[in-house]
């Protein structure tokens, strides 16, 4: 079931890295590839066989560019989620003016007699809806980039850890594709209380503590803006998403810290300033904690893999 892939550069190649030596195969489907592509001035299209039973889903990391899934245009540029389906052509184009960087996964999902995955639906979505670009905004960014570092590092856990960061891509990328962000989801600072089930409600304060990770400072507030009393949310959240917001808001603290801390020019001080620690010493503790490394040191291993990657 190989790929045809076709290139056509106009300046320079900037190599694609792909990382995955075998397929890794689950319950519901087998992850055949992760890897990333880094376009400058140039053309990449790739088509598979006409029984291509292959899915893609791609993150823009950096730049800007244009896509074309089965005959139709889109605008692209960082912060969007493109999906190509089984049997569907695509090219991709930088402009010329900016470097494009898309990471992106290629799997395959199982028949229904292996069980039902949630991505499933996104075939008649797709279909019915013709509009394989959305905006994110579910952290595919963080889950993309924890994904790629399992895969770099190779470690004993990878094939669990990589299983459970695909389940969490396929299920972000469904939920952008779903509309639910934008149908039911008002990002001022004026959100109404919601009139939808516990999953909902949990889902508003997922969506509210992402987008004000650096300023938010009580999660009593989170509370106060979706219209609830701080104990009946956390007894929804921890009911929907099998952790407390506090939890779930310390690991998005963390996963933000390591964005930042991905630029060399960022201390560790200035970051901690930023996300708001009381200290070097908590956010370390707490860094720690959630990655298994101090701060510092993972920003230096980041960096020389970075530089190990030229």
């Amino acid at each position: 079931m190989a790929y045809q892939l076709f290139t056509y550069r106009h300046n320079k190649t900037l190599p694609e890295v792909a990382w995955l030596k075998e397929p890794f195969v689950y319950d519901f489907f087998t992850l055949w590839q992760v890897g990333e592509r880094r376009l400058f001035r140039d053309t990449i299209g790739f088509k598979g066989p006409h029984e291509d039973r292959f899915w893609d889903i791609g993150y823009v990391t950096e730049g800007s560019g244009v896509v074309s899934i089965h005959g139709s245009v889109y605008q692209i540029r960082k912060g969007d989620c493109l999906v190509r389906m089984p049997g569907h052509t695509c090219m991709i184009s930088s402009k010329d003016t900016d470097e494009l960087q898309i990471c992106y996964i290629r799997f395959e999902l199982h028949d229904s007699e292996r069980g039902e995955h949630p991505f499933a639906c996104m075939n008649s979505m797709l279909l019915e809806k013709k509009d394989p670009v959305r905006r994110d905004h579910w952290g595919l960014a963080d889950l993309f980039d924890q994904l790629l570092r399992e895969i770099r590092y190779e470690n004993r856990h990878l094939l669990l850890m990589a299983g459970s960061y695909v389940n969490q891509i396929l299920v972000a990328a469904y939920r952008n594709y779903l509309g639910q962000v934008e149908r039911n989801i008002d990002t001022s600072d004026h959100m109404v209380p919601s009139i939808g089930g516990k999953r909902e409600i949990a889902e508003r304060a997922v969506q509210y503590m992402n987008e004000r990770v650096l300023e938010l400072k009580e999660l009593s507030s989170v509370a106060d803006v979706l219209g609830y009393s701080y104990s009946y949310l956390s007894h929804v959240f921890r009911e929907e998403m099998g952790t407390s917001l506090q939890a779930y808001f310390s690991k998005r603290r963390i996963l933000t810290a390591m964005q930042f801390l991905h630029d060399e020019d960022n201390t560790v001080t200035r970051v901690a300033e930023l996300l708001s620690y009381q200290s070097i010493h908590s956010f370390s503790k707490a860094f720690k904690k959630q990655t298994g490394q101090s701060p510092s040191e993972y920003q230096f291993r980041y960096a020389n893999e970075k530089k190990a990657s030229y």
